[in-house]
């Protein structure tokens, strides 16, 4: 396992309205147990009222070409500002990500690429 202050600063498409930018930490990346875990630190929700956005990803083995991916939501939010934000909270993001590194590994397959 390997802890890091590796920083990503995520853009947001023109035009956004609700936020700008986000700089994202990895907090956790454990490659044994296929665990990567981002903190929110600047921009984004936090700019929103959100204390805490936190959200982790762990993939699990299915087979030799398959697998799972878990997504996982964390954040805190004060009370008063719960009924307006709390639906911002998403993992709409994350699914599309997941969407299209399956389209790419699976275009290297049918091109007879070895997925290791």
């Amino acid at each position: 396992m390997m802890s890091s202050s590796f920083f990503l600063q995520a853009g947001v498409p023109a035009g956004s309205k609700s936020m700008n930018y986000s700089l994202e930490k990895i907090t956790k990346l454990d490659h044994d147990n296929r665990v990567k875990e981002l903190d929110v630190v600047e921009g984004g929700l936090l700019d929103m009222g959100f204390t805490l956005y936190r959200y982790r990803i762990q993939v699990f083995e299915k087979g030799a070409a398959a697998c799972t991916i878990k997504f996982t939501v964390e954040y805190e939010l004060p009370d008063e500002l719960a009924a307006t934000n709390a639906s911002l909270v998403s993992n709409e993001i994350l699914v599309a990500l997941s969407d299209l590194v399956k389209d790419h590994l699976l275009s290297l397959h049918a091109g007879g690429a070895t997925i290791n």
